[in-house]
């Protein structure tokens, strides 16, 4: 994240800072080199204001910052225990990796109640659940 020149999701050169500016609801800013989720900035999940501070902290000091397209997160509700047993369902941001290898397909999957969907934001890991042809998986009736 600087004072420059680049293409914005069309192809167009733009100033990437008036261009940050003007598309907070499609953008995230996060440090380069960070991880776990920290001080990830969700464009369309702050104010104007705060969005204007993360641009500002991430032009100030020696940290290398980026700034990228937000990703689309699918949603789904889960089944929740809670401590006195009873269940109920909520919504969680959830994604999922596939890593091909010469043994076989790899899937790893993650959710979360925050948009970032990160373990050390308090997410947590999803059972994959394969099914074999000629079978049929039903869910919970």
């Amino acid at each position: 994240m600087r004072d420059c020149r680049t293409t914005d999701p069309e192809g167009i050169t733009v100033s990437l800072l008036e261009f940050a500016r003007n598309n907070q609801d499609i953008l995230v800013i996060k440090p380069n080199r960070s991880y776990g989720g920290d001080r990830i900035v969700i464009g369309p999940s702050v104010s104007q204001g705060e969005w204007e501070a993360a641009i500002e902290e991430s032009l100030s000091g020696s940290e290398s910052w980026v700034v990228q397209r937000l990703a689309r997160i699918s949603v789904a509700e889960f089944p929740v225990i809670a401590p006195d047993g009873t269940v109920s369902h909520e919504p969680f941001y959830t994604v999922m990796g596939f890593a091909p290898t010469k043994y076989g397909v790899a899937i790893l999957g993650r959710a979360s109640q925050k948009q970032v969907v990160n373990v050390a934001q308090r997410g947590g890991m999803c059972a994959v659940l394969v099914g074999k042809y000629g079978k049929t998986l039903h869910g919970p009736r």
